[in-house]
């Protein structure tokens, strides 16, 4: 079985990018074939459903 090394890091103060509905994106580390991201919905706030056409989310 090979072994994948997994990084750590810390989440930005500043948001990497925000997403349509607001949301402040901060990209965390990359694999081949896969991300995560840290998502933030500002106070208030609430997000808004979406359909991708080029990517799938969990």
């Amino acid at each position: 079985m090979s072994q994948t090394l997994l990084t750590t890091c810390m989440i930005a103060a500043e948001p990497d990018t925000l997403a349509p509905d607001g949301s402040e994106i901060r990209f965390l580390p990359q694999l081949k074939g896969g991300s995560m991201v840290h998502c933030r919905v500002p106070a208030g706030g609430t997000t808004l459903a979406v359909r991708h056409r080029t990517v799938e989310e969990v």
